[in-house]
């Protein structure tokens, strides 16, 4: 009980997600410190409209990997995210500024009837960014999902 919980879970992947994780970067941050090794891989899933140049150094200093939810490069198709004007235009550029800081990243995208045309352009342009690792997930449900749930 010394207080180095971090020890024996020293090559753990951590993930801090839900809500806005950067919204309590700070406590995200102390967590981190806590872990008094190099093996443990972190990641904060995170919408990127409050990635800073600040933050981004910070998160670049403690190698915490940004993984950012992102779901079409049209604007009028990220109301799953926000109906916040120039949304998707804040987080592309966000985006790029953390990449050309050297922060690793990831993404995460679901898909939706309105975002199945953007996918490989999408993929196109997370690979100019360096970001080789896209995860889809699937929102709606199939055209069978859907007469299976009305029998």
């Amino acid at each position: 009980a010394n207080g180095d919980w971090s020890s024996d879970v020293c090559s753990s992947d951590l993930a801090f997600h839900g809500g806005e994780p950067l919204l309590h970067y700070g406590e995200i941050l102390r967590v981190v410190d806590k872990f008094k090794c190099n093996r443990t891989h972190f990641l904060i899933q995170t919408n990127g409209t409050l990635l800073s140049n600040d933050l981004i150094q910070e998160l670049r200093l403690r190698d915490i990997e940004v993984g950012i939810t992102v779901d079409s490069i049209d604007e009028k198709k990220t109301s799953l995210r926000s109906n916040e004007d120039n949304y998707t235009q804040k987080v592309f550029y966000n985006l790029k500024k953390a990449a050309e800081m050297g922060v690793a990243q990831s993404v995460l995208s679901i898909i939706q009837e309105g975002n199945v045309s953007d996918l490989i352009s999408m993929t196109r342009v997370f690979n100019s960014l360096g970001i080789s690792v896209v995860a889809y997930n699937l929102l709606w449900p199939r055209s069978e999902e859907r007469r299976v749930g009305k029998e």
